[in-house]
C-alpha cells in the first residue's frame, strides 16, 4: 500500500527503537543522579547497614519492618562493594534491567517472528509511567523486572508442546526455577501476583497433561512459598503493631483506580499504541486475525487469555483484601504492568511495523513520555 501504510524495515524499526531507548536511559541516570533523597530510601539505607551480622541484621531489622527482606539482603551483600550511598544503590537498579534485556533478546533470537514484539515491550516498559520507580533506592523497579522476566520464561514454556525433558529443556526449567523464587520473595502482593500467574500456567501444562513440567512448577512454587510464611512468621510481631494504624487507607473505589492504572501505564500512555491495538481488534472482529500464522496466532491468544486471567483473579482477591483492610496502593501494584505489557506489545507489534507514520508516533510518544517521566522525578 503506498504512502501512509508503508511498511516498517527491520533496520529502521531495531535502529528507531534503540534511538529512543538510548535518549530515555539518559534521562533516566539524569534522574538516578539528580532527584532528592525521600523517606524510604533513608529507611532502606538503614535497613541495608553492615554494622551487625547478617542474623542480627535479620532479626533486630528485616522483622521490624512490613516489606520481604530479599530487597534489603541483596544491597546489604553489595554494600561492601558500592557503599551505602542512596544514589550509587539506585544504579544497581540498571542489573536487573540488563536481565530483562537479556530474557527478551533471548526470546527475539529463539523466536524471530516475537522480535518487533520484543522490541515493543522494550520500548514501553522503559518508557511507561512506572518505570520512574527505577530512580529511586526501593525494590519496585527489581518487582517489575522480575515479574518481566518471569512471564517472558512463562512464555516460551508455552509454546513447548512436549513435556520436560531435561536434556533439552534444562536452560529454561532452571531460569525458571531463579525467576519464581524472586519474584515471590519481593514484596508480598507481588507474591499473589506471580503467584496466581503461575498457576495460571500451571493449569495450562495440566490441560496439556505435561506432568512434569506441571510437578516441577508446582514443586519450585511451593518451596518459593516457604520464605513468604517464614517472613510473616518473623514479621508477626511487627505487624500486629503496626497494622492497625498503617498508613495505607485506600477504599474500593481507590484501589479499581490504582488496578486500572496499571493497564493505562502498560500501553506506555502511548496514543500509537492505542490505536494498533484498536485496528488489532477491529482485523479480529472482521475475522482478520492481525497474525497470519496460525501457530503463532494460537500462541498469541492463548497467552492472552492467560494473562488476563491472572490479572483479573489477581484484583478480585486483592480488592476483596482491600475490602477487608487498606492494602493497594499503585506502586504496591508494579508486578502487574509487565505482566499486561507483553500481550499488549505483541497484539500492537504487527499494527505498527505494517504503518511508518504509526511507527514513527510510536516513537515519538514513547520519547515524550519517557523523558518527561524522568525529568519530572528529577526535580
Amino acid at each position: 500500500m503506498p504512502g501512509m501504510a508503508k511498511r516498517v524495515t527491520d533496520r529502521q524499526f531495531a535502529f528507531g527503537a534503540l534511538v529512543v531507548a538510548i535518549l530515555v536511559m539518559l534521562a533516566m541516570i539524569f534522574a538516578m543522579s539528580t532527584k532528592g533523597v525521600w523517606y524510604d530510601e533513608v529507611w532502606a539505607k538503614w535497613m541495608a547497614r553492615t554494622d551487625l551480622d547478617l542474623a542480627s541484621t535479620l532479626v533486630l531489622r528485616w522483622s521490624q519492618d512490613l516489606h520481604m527482606p530479599l530487597f534489603y539482603l541483596l544491597n546489604w551483600l553489595s554494600a561492601p562493594i558500592v557503599g551505602h550511598g542512596v544514589i550509587a544503590h539506585r544504579f544497581l537498579s540498571l542489573l536487573p534491567l540488563v536481565g530483562v534485556v537479556a530474557a527478551g533478546a533471548c526470546v527475539a533470537q529463539l523466536r524471530p517472528q516475537m522480535r518487533h514484539a520484543m522490541i515493543v515491550a522494550g520500548i514501553l516498559f522503559l518508557t511507561s509511567h512506572d518505570a520512574e520507580y527505577f530512580a529511586e533506592y526501593r525494590p519496585y523497579a527489581l518487582i517489575m523486572c522480575s515479574t518481566a522476566i518471569l512471564l517472558l520464561l512463562l512464555s516460551e514454556l508455552l509454546r513447548r508442546q512436549s513435556d520436560l525433558d531435561w536434556a533439552k529443556d534444562r536452560a529454561l526449567a532452571v531460569m525458571l526455577c531463579i525467576a519464581i523464587a524472586v519474584s515471590f520473595n519481593l514484596h508480598y502482593v507481588t507474591s499473589l501476583v506471580s503467584g496466581v500467574l503461575l498457576g495460571m500456567f500451571i493449569l495450562d501444562r495440566m490441560r496439556l497433561k505435561h506432568w512434569r513440567w506441571t510437578m516441577l512448577l508446582i514443586v519450585v512454587g511451593l518451596v518459593s512459598t516457604l520464605p513468604v510464611l517464614g517472613t510473616l512468621w518473623l514479621q508477626r510481631g511487627f505487624f500486629a503493631a503496626a497494622v492497625p494504624d498503617f498508613w495505607v487507607d485506600t477504599d474500593n473505589l481507590a484501589a479499581v483506580r490504582s488496578i486500572i492504572g496499571r493497564f493505562v501505564y502498560s500501553t506506555g500512555t502511548n496514543v500509537a499504541v492505542l490505536i494498533a491495538l484498536a485496528i488489532a481488534a477491529m482485523l479480529w472482529i472482521r475475522g482478520t486475525h492481525p497474525v497470519a500464522d496460525p501457530i503463532e496466532r494460537s500462541f498469541v491468544n492463548r497467552l492472552t487469555t492467560l494473562v488476563f486471567l491472572s490479572v483479573a483473579l489477581s484484583s478480585v482477591i486483592l480488592l476483596v483484601a482491600n475490602s477487608i483492610r487498606p492494602v493497594v496502593i499503585p506502586r504496591y501494584l508494579l508486578g502487574m504492568t509487565p505482566i499486561i505489557m507483553l500481550p499488549v506489545a505483541i497484539w500492537a507489534a504487527t499494527v505498527l511495523a505494517g504503518r511508518r507514520w504509526l511507527f514513527a508516533l510510536f516513537l515519538a510518544n514513547a520519547l515524550a513520555v519517557g523523558g518527561w517521566t524522568f525529568w519530572t522525578k528529577a526535580q
